[in-house]
């Protein structure tokens, strides 16, 4: 009676295989996004060309500006230094051609000094007084010229264009100055006008040495 019968087909398809390379109930595998070099390079760029912060500018600015103010300091110390030197070597030397000049004309070498006193004591006429106020002037007016020949004189020709700034300067202390000073007045202009180009000489000579 069961010979008609058709047994029932089982469906193979729908059985999934062992082998199969999908497994039931494994999650999606995790996907990471990893920068590529060109993104990197972008950000870097992008990084770089961002405007910078407002204090570092500053503080750069300020950096400057004290080695700006430092080196103008030193540079001018410097000056004041070397006008220092050549003043006092130049007070000392500058007497030289009008003491040559009072041996060989027989004359007083106290002449000048009195002379410089007279600038600041117009009306003293003792020697010991006089000589007294002339060693401050004397040495005041070297060390205020020299500073100005040590702030003006150009490099590489200090002691020509020190003695041609002698000239200069006796041509205001002889001749625009020394006019209305009798004592200066009287003295013999030639030896105290080499006086000053031997001022302007020796300081120039100074400066050349110490500029090296």
């Amino acid at each position: 009676m069961w010979s008609g019968a058709t047994a029932p087909q089982v469906d193979r398809g729908s059985t999934p295989s062992p082998d199969s390379s999908t497994t039931v109930g494994d999650p999606d595998p995790v996907q990471i996004n990893r920068p590529t070099v060109r993104d990197a390079g972008g950000l870097l760029a992008g990084a770089s060309s961002s405007p910078p912060h407002p204090a570092t500018t500053a503080g750069n600015r300020t950096a400057v500006q004290r080695v700006t103010v430092a080196r103008v300091s030193s540079s001018y110390g410097a000056a004041m230094n070397d006008g220092l030197v050549a003043g006092c070597v130049g007070s000392l030397l500058a007497g030289i051609p009008s003491t040559t000049w009072a041996l060989a004309h027989g004359d007083d070498v106290l002449d000048g000094a009195r002379a410089a006193g007279a600038i600041v004591l117009r009306d003293e006429q003792r020697t010991p007084v006089l000589l007294a106020a002339a060693v401050p002037v004397h040495l005041a007016l070297s060390l205020g010229w020299a500073a100005v020949l040590s702030a003006t004189l150009p490099r590489g020709t200090e002691p020509a264009s020190g003695a041609l700034a002698g000239l200069g300067i006796a041509a205001l202390d002889l001749g625009l100055i020394g006019r209305r000073i009798p004592a200066i007045r009287a003295l013999p202009q030639p030896p105290q006008w080499a006086d000053h180009v031997a001022f302007g000489l020796a300081v120039g000579v100074v400066l050349r040495l110490r500029r090296r």
